[in-house]
């Protein structure tokens, strides 16, 4: 499920979006065994289930419930800490509220930068209780002209 919905989030992709079916077996999943732990499932089986729910944005309320169970598992090391800091954020944007860990980035004039940030003065420090790196070195990560517009359809060609 995870390498089908790495493929789809990748440019090279055209066919139609299967994420709302990866949800749906995630969901079944949960409700029969609880939150793929590193116990249960292995690091990369726990790795593809936070995948789909980073990628569930179309049911909010699902990923909320992912949110809160990877949490728990977090909290006795049956999780990875910086993919639920990457959930954290990514359901609070979802929701309209400034994030954790600036882990989610938007472009506004073409200029890349974190989604709204809780006390951005001490976004470093809680990124680093995570195990992530400063945030604008997150931020030189992303390729140059990622803020880009697209080309033109109409130009396309010329």
């Amino acid at each position: 499920m995870m390498a089908e919905d790495q493929y789809e989030q990748s440019e090279d992709y055209t066919g139609p979006w299967d994420g709302p079916e990866r949800t749906d077996r995630l969901r079944e999943i949960i409700a029969r065994y609880g939150w793929p732990t590193f116990r249960l499932v292995g690091r990369n089986g726990a790795t593809a289930a936070w995948v789909i729910a980073q990628h569930s944005d179309h049911d909010p309320g699902f990923q909320q419930r992912a949110l809160t169970l990877m949490r728990a598992a977090a909290r006795v090391g049956q999780a990875d800490r910086i993919e639920l800091a990457y959930l954290t954020d990514r359901v609070a944007v979802n929701h309209g509220r400034p994030q954790v860990y600036g882990t989610q980035v938007t472009c506004i004039d073409d200029e890349l930068g974190p989604a709204p940030l809780i006390d951005p003065e001490n976004v470093d420090q809680r990124r680093a209780s995570v195990g992530l790196g400063p945030l604008q070195e997150y931020l030189d990560s992303f390729p140059d002209g990622f803020c880009d517009p697209p080309p033109d359809e109409g130009e396309a060609g010329q």
